[in-house]
């Protein structure tokens, strides 16, 4: 579409012997001057004549928004907190156990992007190098893996599973209807990590369902991609719709909302560096 908006289409096993949902999304994303990076994904029905849903599947609603927050570096490795919220509506009459199954792999997208960026082995040189040079002014200051983290809801329900890097709450509704959100840390900058995600490709690879379909059009070679988006958001300057303005408005007013919820329960991190 343009280089800060496109569409995002995908089918999801959901397993339970449930019939495959897809998704038909647009993703529109804004620098905000506070430095933030804003990505909104919300329904579409933009080519839904080109793509028609297939036969026997059904079409599902979702809408998530990813903040990409820059963080102060550890020695000269840059931090960034991202945070993931979404709301899904798989439509049907859904059970509950099948509702958290999907939530916990659906937020687990967040895990990838740690994955990808991950500075263990550089961190840990820098901190020792750090205790070396001066042992007596050392403090936790590198090591507080989730300096600006948000409040933690009330009640919230905690989602186990075998992915430690990730803080992931989640609340199951009647209906089909679920609410999600995971968080991370990644050693990155804002850019980098929104750009990884911005990339059609790579949002291919974070579904850990089989049965994910993409439409998409090939382009540069993967790194080179992936940094071309990068600088678009470091220095493009980004002409908005008025459409477009207000996707990422109710994206930012939807993460506020269910940063501030108090009906959702706390989903226990399967690795103690997300939550």
């Amino acid at each position: 579409m343009n280089s800060h908006s496109l569409n995002f289409f995908t089918t999801r096993e959901l397993g339970f012997f449930l019939k495959k949902r897809e998704w038909r999304s647009k993703i529109t994303w804004r620098r905000e001057e506070d430095g933030k990076v804003v990505m909104d994904i919300s329904d579409t029905k933009d080519l839904i004549k080109e793509y028609p849903v297939k036969e026997g599947n059904i079409l599902a609603s979702a809408h998530t928004v990813w903040i990409f927050e820059p963080l102060e570096p550890i020695g000269e490795i840059p931090q960034t907190l991202v945070t993931f919220t979404a709301r899904v509506d798989a439509r049907g009459n859904i059970p509950a156990v099948a509702m958290n199954y999907n939530a916990k792999r659906f937020l687990s997208a967040v895990a990838h992007l740690r994955k990808k960026f991950a500075k263990t082995k550089e961190i840990g040189a820098y901190n020792r190098l750090q205790t070396t040079k001066e042992l007596r002014k050392l403090t936790a200051k590198g090591s507080e893996t989730f300096k600006g983290r948000f409040d933690e809801p009330e009640g919230a329900e905690e989602v186990k599973g075998g992915i430690s890097a990730v803080k992931m709450m989640v609340k199951a509704e009647k209906g089909g209807k679920g609410w999600g959100k995971a968080e991370v840390i990644v050693r990155t900058g804002f850019e980098d990590a929104a750009a990884f995600f911005w990339d059609v490709e790579r949002l291919g690879e974070l579904s850990l369902s089989k049965g994910l379909e993409r439409v998409v059009e090939k382009g540069a070679e993967d790194f080179e991609e992936l940094e071309r988006i990068a600088n678009i958001i470091r220095n493009g300057e980004q002409v908005y719709s008025e459409e477009e303005l207000r996707s990422i408005k109710e994206g930012k007013e939807f993460h506020e909302k269910c940063k501030a919820s108090k009906n959702i329960k706390k989903v226990a991190s399967p690795d103690s560096r997300v939550e």
